[in-house]
């Protein structure tokens, strides 16, 4: 019923590690009712955004009211940070494949 208030998927397949797995094997152990609320997330780099749906949905089945505002604006300035990384790397990659003029072979006429 409480997990009706959320925007939830149930999780269907894949494999979960570490600590979420370690407290829903616990729930198992005791025979509980436990659950894990997950986001998904880029590996590569930290996602506030992804703690930000978390916080969102306890928020609906909870009636809290957690501020998400900072973790939205974190999220934002790391997805630009990484748009303009990945700009300054193309452009240093196009630069390295240019050719030099010591490279150049000499031409005669």
């Amino acid at each position: 019923a409480i997990l009706n208030k959320g925007n939830l998927q149930l999780f269907d397949e894949g494999v979960i590690m570490g600590m979420n797995a370690l407290f829903l094997r616990k729930f198992f152990e005791e025979k509980s009712d436990g659950i894990a609320l997950l986001a998904d997330s880029f590996l590569a780099f930290p996602d506030p955004e992804s703690s930000a749906v978390v916080i969102e949905n306890l928020n609906k089945m909870l009636g809290w009211n957690i501020d998400i505002k900072k973790l939205i604006e974190k999220g934002e300035e790391i997805r630009l940070n990484a748009r303009d990384l990945m700009k300054r790397t193309k452009e240093n990659l196009n630069k390295m494949r240019e050719p030099k003029e010591e490279e150049i072979p000499m031409m005669y006429r």
